[in-house]
């Protein structure tokens, strides 16, 4: 039976398991810890992961306002928009316009080709 006893303390594995019965209050407190900053770790990435969301969704506005009032700023600022003139191509052109109906045909009658 005694040497029943030195083969059962002997065995590598047995060393294992009562090593690891007398560090475990120790090592349960330290897995707590290390989970509690991970719970933390997690909420702060998530609580960026919003804000960062909040900010992309302000600036896309902002972008999108932006341009469509440069659009508008740029096409309200042609010249020709407001201007009620006839335009220099159909004022002096030489070639006749019919048969893109640009002109009536007592103007094409009226031009001469030479």
């Amino acid at each position: 039976m005694k040497n029943e006893k030195v083969k059962f303390y002997a065995n590598p594995s047995f060393r294992k398991r009562e090593r690891a019965s007398e560090e475990k209050p120790h090592t349960h407190q330290f897995e707590i810890e290390i989970k509690q900053k991970e719970m933390i770790y997690i909420i702060v990435v998530e609580d960026w992961k919003f804000v960062s969301m909040v900010l992309d969704r302000f600036f896309l506005w902002v972008f999108t306002i932006l341009c469509v009032v440069g659009t508008i700023g740029i096409i309200f600022q042609s010249p020709s928009l407001f201007d009620t003139r006839q335009g220099v191509d159909r004022k002096f052109s030489e070639i006749p316009l019919r048969k893109n109906n640009f002109m009536l045909p007592s103007d094409i009658e009226r031009m001469t080709i030479d």
